[in-house]
C-alpha cells in the first residue's frame, strides 16, 4: 500500500509541476507580448512627440523585459528628445552591453555624441556601422559623420561623407544644404549657392537653406536675390529665430549693403 501511495504522490507532484511549468511559461509568453505591445505604443507616442506618455509605456515595457536592448534604445531616444543627455547615454550603453552588434543603438549613440559636441566620439560610433549591410539608413550615418568633420574644420572629410550620403539618397535635401555649408566655409560661394538651391528644389519650405542662400547671394553682391530669399524665410517661419535673424539681415542690407558674418548654427 505504501508503494501505491508513494506512486500516487509522485504522480500528483508531477502533474502539479507540469501545471506550474505551463502556467509559468504561459505567463512568460504573455509578459513578452505585453512588453512588445508597450514598446510599440511607447515608440508611437515618442514619434508623435508625446514624451511623457512614451516614457510611461517604455518604462513599463522595461519592467516586463529588462534584457530587451531595443526597449533601452527607445528609452534613450525619449531621454534624448528631452535633452537629458546623461540618461540617454546610460540607456544606449545598456543596450550595447546587451547586444554589442546592435547598429541602431550605435547610430543613436553617435547622434547623441554629435548633439553633445563630442565630435570624435560621434565619428567613432557612427563609423563602426558604415559597413553593416543590414543597416538601412546609411545616408543618415554619413550625413552625421560629415557634420562632425565639418564642426572640426575637416572640410575634405566632410565633403566626402556628405557625397557618400548623397550616393545613398540623392534627394536628401539636408545633405545638399550641409554640403553647401562646407563650400561656403571654404570660400566657394558659387558651389555653396548651387547646393543650397538644390536643397530648396528638393524641399522648398527649407527655411534654413533659404537663409544660408541669402547670405551667399549677399556675399557675391546680389542684394536683390538676397533680399528675396530673406523675405521668403520670414514668410515661411514668421514666429521663429530664423525670421528674427532674417529681419536683422534685411535691415543690415538696406543700411550697409552687406550681411554681417554669422556662425554655422542659428541659436
Amino acid at each position: 500500500m505504501r508503494g501505491v501511495k508513494g506512486l500516487c504522490q509522485f504522480r500528483l507532484s508531477l502533474v502539479l509541476w507540469l501545471i506550474w511549468g505551463c502556467a509559468a511559461a504561459g505567463g512568460s509568453v504573455r509578459n513578452e507580448q505585453l512588453a512588445r505591445d508597450k514598446h510599440q505604443l511607447g515608440v508611437s507616442y515618442l514619434n508623435a512627440g508625446a514624451l511623457s506618455l512614451a516614457q510611461k509605456e517604455l518604462l513599463e515595457a522595461l519592467e516586463l523585459a529588462p534584457k530587451d536592448p531595443l526597449i533601452h534604445v527607445a528609452i534613450g531616444r525619449n531621454y534624448f528628445a528631452q535633452k537629458r543627455h546623461t540618461l540617454a547615454l546610460d540607456s544606449y550603453s545598456k543596450a550595447l552591453v546587451l547586444d554589442p552588434k546592435l547598429s541602431i543603438a550605435r547610430f543613436y549613440l553617435g547622434t547623441l555624441y554629435l548633439d553633445m559636441k563630442r565630435w570624435d566620439d560621434a565619428i567613432r560610433e557612427l563609423r563602426s556601422i558604415t559597413n553593416d549591410p543590414t543597416f538601412e539608413s546609411l545616408q543618415y550615418v554619413h550625413n552625421n559623420i560629415g557634420l562632425a568633420h565639418l564642426e572640426k574644420g575637416e572640410y575634405p572629410q566632410a565633403i566626402r561623407e556628405f557625397k557618400k550620403a548623397i550616393d545613398y539618397q540623392s534627394d536628401f535635401a539636408e545633405v545638399h544644404h550641409n554640403l553647401g555649408l562646407v563650400y561656403f566655409r571654404l570660400g566657394n560661394r558659387e558651389m555653396a549657392i548651387e547646393e543650397y538651391r538644390e536643397a530648396l528644389r528638393l524641399y522648398p519650405q527649407f527655411a534654413r537653406a533659404r537663409l544660408d542662400l541669402a547670405v551667399a547671394y549677399a556675399e557675391i553682391g546680389d542684394k536683390e536675390q538676397a533680399t528675396r530669399e530673406l523675405t521668403r524665410v520670414i514668410e515661411l517661419s514668421p514666429q521663429s529665430a530664423l525670421a528674427d535673424l532674417s529681419q536683422r539681415y534685411l535691415e543690415s542690407l538696406r543700411q550697409t549693403g552687406r550681411i554681417p558674418s554669422r556662425s554655422l548654427f542659428v541659436p
